[in-house]
């Protein structure tokens, strides 16, 4: 019973604190109307109440909102009410958690009607990051951030769990923990947030090679998921797992079936494909899988060429590098497949070694995949070192430790989103 009371006066805080909020849009909608404190406030309330409701200095009266709304002939229906936008904003939570994308797409059709606000804002954050959409929810974040400051701890956490979701579709996993470290003590905690920001433990630290921090998180949110039969959640977290036991060299441990790479979205399913693929005895049996419409497409026509030329398929090989060459320009790749095949067929270790150095290695970095950055390295150092260049591989391994190390550790600059 106390219990309960303790939520409810939790929760109308959270309708007073964006009550305190709305006088922004009351002063916008009053100058365009024409109308002066004074004016606005006749019969309703006092001059000084309205100046502070504007100036946010108090949480506006229910019933003095509905009248000054009826007197500047503001739609009630297409009015962002606290009570409302919380409420919203639980069923976002609850279908985002339930990855739910059907539910999501009518919750956030009903909020089209609404005027611009910040709970409004953070609803279609979470949308567009549910679905993929990465190019549309980082332009709302970079608008929300300017707003955080009016935000109470359950619409921050909230937002902080969407934020931090697309960090981690973006593959900045870096941002993903400072984020994810500076706001983890400051949760409004249910079931659903505490599953999905386990769900994003595991996975940050997963791909920052932080294995017993994520290792743990997965349990944690494997239970919280099988408890509510999220199985599009439970088959997603084990294909990241498979990916992990790649970076930890035990792959005796990968269990795969198409069932779990299926609950990817194209660009992580084709990048699960190049990752298994990597140091497999037989490739192809993941390599054919990939799709010519996402990302990563051209890196599995580069592991196929090695594949053949390793087979000595001489045809194969030919034809495969003749489709990188083609599709280069198309897809705006920034490694440029054709010519490092070129420079290994001719035996330019030199070339070969400086476009590792200079393209390769700055782009898994910026992926931030520090398997794919240990692999280039290790090839790069091979090379200085078999031209008795000792003191030059000794500085590359270093110099790619230490950006490994700057990954892994979390910046105290940082630690303050």
């Amino acid at each position: 019973m106390k219990l309960g009371k303790e939520l409810e006066r939790r929760k109308k805080e959270i309708f007073q604190f964006y009550y305190r909020g709305i006088g922004d849009s009351i002063r916008k909608k009053r100058i365009e109307c024409n109308l002066t404190q004074e004016l606005l406030a006749r019969g309703i309330c006092s001059n000084t109440y309205i100046s502070k409701i504007e100036n946010n200095a108090i949480a506006v009266n229910k019933e003095s909102l509905l009248l000054i709304m009826e007197r500047m002939n503001i739609s009630f229906q297409e009015t962002s009410f606290p009570e409302k936008m919380i409420e919203n904003m639980e069923k976002s939570i609850q279908y985002f958690y339930r990855d739910d994308k059907e539910a999501y797409k009518t919750l956030y059709d009903e909020c089209e009607k609404y005027e611009f606000g910040i709970l409004i804002q953070i609803i279609r954050l979470g949308y567009h990051t549910l679905i993929g959409n990465t190019d549309e929810a980082e332009m709302i974040n970079n608008e929300l951030i300017r707003y955080l400051n009016s935000l109470e701890d359950y619409g921050f956490t909230v937002y902080s769990l969407y934020a931090c979701w697309l960090y981690v579709s973006k593959e900045d996993y870096e941002t993903a923990r400072s984020l994810y470290e500076a706001v983890s003590q400051h949760f409004y905690m249910n079931d659903e947030i505490f599953g999905i920001y386990q769900f994003l433990k595991f996975q940050i630290y997963g791909n920052l090679h932080l294995f017993n921090v994520s290792r743990s998180a997965y349990e944690n949110a494997k239970n919280m998921y099988m408890e509510k039969g999220v199985m599009s959640k439970l088959f997603e977290m084990r294909a990241m797992l498979n990916l992990f036991y790649v970076y930890e060299n035990q792959r005796d441990k990968i269990y795969h079936h198409d069932f779990l790479s299926n609950s990817l979205c194209l660009n992580q399913r084709n990048k699960y494909f190049v990752l298994l693929s990597i140091e497999e005895e037989n490739p192809l049996i993941y390599l054919d899988k990939i799709q010519k419409e996402g990302q990563y497409y051209l890196d599995s026509l580069y592991l196929k060429c090695l594949f053949y030329k390793k087979q000595s398929n001489v045809n194969k090989y030919n034809s495969i590098k003749e489709e990188i060459n083609q599709n280069y320009c198309l897809m705006d790749s920034e490694i440029d497949y054709y010519k490092l095949l070129s420079f290994e067929e001719k035996n330019e270790e030199f070339l070969y070694k400086e476009y590792l150095i200079n393209q390769v290695m700055p782009y898994v970095t910026k992926l931030q995949n520090i398997y794919l950055m240990n692999l280039v390295n290790e090839k790069i150092v091979t090379i200085l070192s078999s031209n008795k260049r000792y003191k030059d591989a000794l500085a590359n391994q270093q110099k790619t430790n230490k950006a490994i190390k700057r990954l892994k550790t979390l910046k105290k600059s940082k630690q303050e989103y």
